[in-house]
């Protein structure tokens, strides 16, 4: 009797303790809601876009940071220091977003985190549009439109129209696929240009002396080097843009980025130059006294566009979302096309290519 008479004394002063803990700390569903998504990696409030470092003319960082109040020119990404030709679509419906609409969602610009996937996105780890949804919420870069990811991530109506070429080193008329002093074939890692771009280019007849080795090459197999293997060569980090490695017979060689690429091909380690056509030669022509042969014409048909995650537990981040293409879309498809804005403020008075001109008025009609 005793003994029961303990337990239930400990039992009786638990029970007061228990509520005496809930009603000093009532439960908050809101605070409840917001753990579970900082365990799986959202922010409330932040809305993350994917940018570049190294895809010039469309996405890039211009090395200078803007200080200046937003306004029309400026947006919270030209602020961090980027631009190009996509980062003025994205800024543009971003600034657009921060105005006050009716119950529309209303965004800050402490709301707006620039991402630099250059900088946290690796060519090991495959397609960069894999960051969407682990790393950043919408990409602002140059990116194809393809099956794959249309059927991974919410997509924006096409915005530019392009393709894959290729630049040739001058001084080397003939090119010698196991060069002891240089690549043959330069491409970025996990890119279209790759395996679609370089197999688009053979089976147009281009390149037929080399034909059988580049596709040697394409199975990931060295026709420079016997069995045994060949040598190694030194990789450089992400964003060293040196051409700081060892290039001796490489058919194709699979570079880090465009900028490491551009230096390797100016100074002539890699003879074809090879990626999307307004990206190589927007890359070639930044480095001073760099000469090249350009190909007469591109060998695929790309056409880019803004990718996003397409599912989030976030029910503010997708309203977020949602509104961000709701108004990219208004603003592609009328007379007054974003585009054609965008087009100006990176190519300047540049003509259009007639297929680059017929895809503009096959979105906004004519101007």
């Amino acid at each position: 009797m005793r003994c029961f008479g303990i337990l239930f004394a400990v039992s009786v002063i638990f029970v007061a303790l228990f509520q005496e803990v809930a009603i000093s700390k009532p439960f908050n569903s809101r605070e409840a809601a917001s753990e579970d998504k900082k365990i799986a990696g959202e922010d409330d409030d932040v809305l993350r876009i994917g940018v570049r470092t190294f895809a010039q003319p469309f996405s890039y960082r211009s090395g200078r940071i803007v200080r200046a109040p937003l306004g029309p020119k400026i947006g919270p990404l030209g602020r961090e220091g980027y631009t190009g030709y996509m980062i003025y679509i994205c800024d543009e419906i971003l600034m657009q977003m921060m105005i006050p609409k009716g119950d529309s969602p209303i965004i800050t610009e402490n709301e707006i985190k620039a991402i630099d996937i250059d900088r946290t996105w690796s060519k090991a780890l495959g397609d960069r549009l894999g960051s969407i949804g682990e790393s950043v919420d919408i990409i602002c870069d140059p990116a194809s439109i393809s099956r794959d990811r249309v059927n991974s991530f919410l997509v924006s109506p096409p915005l530019f129209a392009t393709g894959i070429g290729y630049l040739r080193f001058p001084e080397k008329l003939f090119a010698e696929p196991c060069d002891k002093a240089s690549a043959l074939i330069g491409a970025v890692g996990s890119t279209n240009a790759v395996q679609r771009g370089i197999r688009s280019i053979l089976e147009a007849g281009e390149w037929a002396p080399h034909r059988r080795k580049i596709e040697t090459a394409l199975r990931g197999e060295n026709p420079c080097f016997d069995a045994k293997g060949g040598a190694e060569r030194r990789r450089v980090s992400e964003l060293d843009t040196k051409c700081d490695v060892d290039l001796s017979q490489q058919v194709i060689w699979e570079a880090d980025n465009h900028a490491q690429l551009a230096e390797c091909f100016c100074r002539g380690k890699v003879h074809y130059y090879v990626g999307d056509f307004e990206i190589i030669k927007a890359h070639a022509d930044s480095i001073p006294g760099c000469k090249y042969y350009a190909s007469a014409n591109t060998f695929t048909s790309d056409r880019y566009a803004i990718f996003a995650v397409n599912e989030t537990q976030n029910t503010d981040k997708a309203r977020k979302i949602s509104k961000f293409f709701e108004i990219l879309n208004r603003e592609v498809v009328t007379s007054d096309s974003l585009l054609d804005r965008a087009y100006l403020s990176e190519f300047g008075e540049d003509p259009k290519s007639p297929a680059l001109n017929s895809f503009f008025w096959s979105m906004r009609g004519t101007p």
